[in-house]
């Protein structure tokens, strides 16, 4: 096996070793390593990506640990061509000003910053911002719009010089990276080692109910370590001497986690969200074993079913293409087996991943308007995750006949009318499509 991948052998919220694994998603590619030759994409190695519960806290995680310099120091991904994260930005701003009251001389800093789209929010308030993005590539771009950015991973020990050489963060924003980080425990002292003592953090987590619940396997990938409970959220922090006083699950990414920290002893009170979401975590019982064993069997049906659906249509005659050269689109075709002999083509509002194959099965990428050129029959969305934008940016293709699919919690057509009856999640929520 590369030396690139290692076994995780222990807990990253707990620390203990009691790992029992419930899910084999089999070996299968780095989501984002595209490339720009088919024979190399075809060849690229796989790895194997499985999933386990601790038997002392319950927390969810991978199995094994790819290099984060591998993973992250040249990155494709670029925030700032999706609608809603921009959207969601100027909410955080508006968020930040009722709970954190901030002013020209404070401080907000982002972990995991990307291109610096959600920072550009909040320089227009006016206050003082600063990016922390590995990726070197995206961090350049970054500072080319105007946001400063420094290109380093965040750890306890760079808090600390953080903070020595740009002061305390009244804000600390860290949106979709924790279930990144090796280092939990590290990683939580960081934050409240850079936090003011009145500062806030808003913390953003992929929701580990919304997955289980929706059947949201394509979530699962080498770059995403750990699936977090509020139950594991709050033991990793508490540890760190912080606490949650809020949490809110918002629609971003296929259902994910808000909370909302401070140093303990702060002053903000902590609010019934938090205490809600732990019942109804209990109430539940999918973080259980016997939960994650069901979601694991029905996983095993579901990626059986997508790959009949996509097929199904082919024997129709129809021609598919994708949507969305996504990380969570390369999983999906990969544990489906789907190649270009069911997906023709991926289509991306990206231009950083035009031009590249997709790993493992070497389907192209290109420009959204290629569906002007070809007759594609079905959108199926690899990134359904953003559907509501993407069916109502392309309501063209569905006037002139074309259909769009979503391939979960199961595969079905959507459209247009659905997506304004509802969204994705009332979809999910009735089975409608």
């Amino acid at each position: 096996m590369p030396e690139l991948i290692e076994p995780l052998g222990r807990c990253l919220v707990c620390g203990f070793g009691d790992l029992v694994r419930f899910l084999d998603l089999g070996a299968v590619p780095l989501v984002n390593s595209f490339r720009k030759d088919a024979r190399a994409a075809e060849a690229e190695p796989r790895y194997p990506l499985e999933v386990r519960r601790c038997r002392s806290c319950a927390h969810v995680q991978l199995g094994h640990s790819v290099s984060p310099r591998e993973l992250f120091e040249d990155y494709i991904y670029f925030s700032g061509t999706s609608e809603a994260v921009v959207k969601h930005a100027e909410k955080l701003v508006e968020l930040a000003g009722r709970e954190v009251g901030l002013g020209a001389d404070s401080l907000v800093v982002e972990i995991a910053s990307n291109d610096g789209t959600v920072l550009k929010e909040f320089a227009r308030i006016p206050v003082r911002v600063l990016g922390v993005e590995p990726a070197r590539n995206v961090a350049a771009e970054a500072r080319r719009q105007g946001i400063p950015t420094v290109s380093e991973f965040f750890t306890e020990a760079f808090s600390q010089a953080l903070r020595r050489e740009h002061g305390e963060a009244d804000l600390l924003l860290a949106r979709n990276v924790l279930a990144h980080v090796p280092d939990l425990r590290g990683f939580a002292a960081g934050v409240r080692g850079v936090l003011s003592p009145r500062g806030a953090a808003f913390i953003e987590v992929p929701y580990l109910l919304d997955l289980l619940e929706l059947l949201e396997f394509d979530t699962i990938y080498h770059e995403h370590l750990s699936y977090f409970s509020v139950r594991a959220l709050v033991r990793l922090f508490e540890a760190a001497g912080l606490e949650l006083y809020d949490v809110e699950r918002i629609r971003m990414h296929g259902g994910s986690l808000m909370v909302r920290l401070q140093r303990q002893g702060a002053g903000r009170q902590r609010r019934d969200s938090v205490g809600a979401f732990l019942e109804a975590e209990e109430r539940s019982g999918l973080l259980e074993a016997g939960g994650l064993e069901s979601f694991a069997r029905r996983v095993g049906a579901l990626t059986a079913e997508i790959g009949e659906f996509v097929r199904n249509l082919k024997r129709r005659g129809m021609r598919v293409a994708g949507y969305g050269a996504s990380a969570k689109g390369n999983i999906l075709m990969s544990v489906c087996g789907l190649t270009r002999s069911e997906l023709e083509f991926i289509v991306d509002r990206s231009p950083y991943k035009h031009g590249f194959f997709t790993p493992g099965n070497a389907i192209p990428v290109h420009p959204v308007e290629r569906l002007e050129e070809s007759p594609i029959d079905c959108l199926f969305l690899l990134a359904w995750n953003f559907a509501d934008e993407v069916i109502r940016q392309q309501r063209r293709f569905e006037q002139r006949g074309g259909r769009f699919a979503v391939p979960v919690p199961r595969p079905r057509f959507v459209g247009l009318a659905d997506i304004e009856e509802g969204g994705l999640d009332h979809l999910a929520s009735t089975g409608r499509g």
